[in-house]
């Protein structure tokens, strides 16, 4: 082998001058007339010293194997003076903590083909491949390390913004995620890391569907998902006027601020927006003043600030699949009702009506809503935001000429 590649070969029976047992026979696939025509031994040595001078001796299990040779050899009156490599050995040290190192074991974690085994021929094959791959993982610090049908994967996959799923080799998908570039989130979940050997092994395959949108891609994914939103955070009012912040089933709209599908993270998030002094007139309401009420009311706005919708009606545009295109998701009435399509010399129109250009209408979804204002807070700091954020002023009821707009 040269450069990972074989530049030469050579494979033959050899006569073993008695007769083997039929269990051999069988694994093997071997006739006991096959091996008693084959050349002996002493015939086939000058062959094999020639194609060892020089190079490295690989196997797996290389104190066996060439214990074995040098035996044969040295009843010849040859020495054998070789560099060896053992895969077994190297796979132990490079990737501990696997529950076997058996040349099948280690074919399964590089995701190799394993056909014809216990012949002599395909074995070196098999040891051949696991030795390249062992050799990739033993580069230099500084290079990026990856299971080498990992790479293959990456050639594959594009850039932009989609969705990104890995799958085991029975097609299971065992991660999803959403991504702004779904490359760059393929290539740093694949990276090889010790810590995430187990996991790296299994996975075979990746799908992904370019959306053009983060934005979108996240609810896409959600709307795959089977799990659903169950807990809420809610803004209830005193008799006093004093406003508090509640949590409850998921099970009204209205005055629904954020939500989850675990309650400890929806009683978290309360605890971030509240301080010691909300805690307090939480159950002292009663004893306050009014100046003090409207006070704490307005502090208690201003902290939802960063949980709510920014308005009660937003167009959050993004490139279409086409050129002329541009898609669109609607905000109306602090809440998500679809995705639109519309041509660019129809825009304006759009941003007059764009219920008219809807075209997957989406109904009432806590988990959609709180995809998207927590996407929209996190473009208020992302320069490299793909999305564009109008303004709406309210569902046009009169003509489109009176219907304004502005752009955040």
């Amino acid at each position: 082998m040269e450069d990972g590649k074989i530049v030469d070969s050579f494979q033959s029976l050899v006569n073993p001058l008695t007769k083997v047992s039929e269990t051999v026979l069988s694994l093997t696939g071997i006739s006991q007339r096959q091996l008693d025509s084959s050349p002996k031994f002493y015939d086939l040595a000058p062959t094999i010293l020639h194609l060892l001078e020089g190079n490295t001796f690989v196997s797996h299990k290389v104190d066996f194997d060439f214990q074995v040779l040098d035996h044969h050899l040295s009843s010849l009156g040859h020495q054998l003076k070789v560099k060896t490599f053992c895969t077994l050995k190297k796979g132990q040290e490079l990737i501990p903590g696997l529950a076997s190192y058996s040349l099948d074991a280690m074919c399964a974690f590089f995701n190799i083909k394993v056909k014809d085994r216990h012949r002599a021929w395909p074995d070196a094959l098999l040891c051949f491949e696991v030795f390249k791959q062992l050799n990739h993982l033993l580069a230099p610090k500084t290079t990026e390390l990856y299971l080498p049908h990992h790479l293959e994967i990456l050639k594959k996959i594009s850039r932009g913004p989609g969705i990104l799923s890995l799958k085991n080799k029975d097609q299971k998908v065992i991660y999803s995620k959403a991504c702004y570039d779904v490359y760059e989130t393929a290539k740093e979940e694949l990276k090889y890391k010790f810590i995430k050997r187990n996991y790296l092994s299994k996975i075979h395959s990746a799908e992904f569907k370019m959306t053009r949108s983060e934005l979108l891609a996240h609810i896409l994914l959600m709307q795959q998902s089977p799990l659903k939103h169950d807990w809420g955070l809610y803004l209830g009012e005193r008799k006093n006027g004093l406003k508090v912040l509640y949590v409850d089933k998921l099970k009204r709209r209205g005055n629904l601020l954020w939500s989850h599908s675990s309650k400890n993270e929806v009683y978290k998030k309360l605890n971030t927006l509240s301080t010691s002094k909300n805690q307090d007139y939480v159950y002292r309401g009663d004893l306050l003043s009014k100046d003090a009420i409207v006070q704490r009311n307005i502090e208690l706005t201003h902290r939802l600030k960063n949980i709510q919708f920014p308005y009660s009606d937003i167009l959050i545009s993004f490139d279409g699949s086409h050129l002329d295109e541009i898609e669109f998701i609607l905000v109306r009435g602090y809440s998500v009702r679809g995705k639109g399509v519309v041509h660019k010399n129809d825009w304006d129109y759009a941003v007059l009506n764009p219920e008219r250009y809807l075209t997957s209408r989406w109904p009432y979804s806590a988990e959609i809503n709180q995809i998207v204002k927590n996407y929209l807070i996190s473009l208020k700091n992302n320069k490299y935001k793909k999305e564009s954020i109008r303004v709406l002023s309210a569902k046009p009821t009169i003509k489109r000429e009176s219907y304004e707009s502005k752009e955040i």
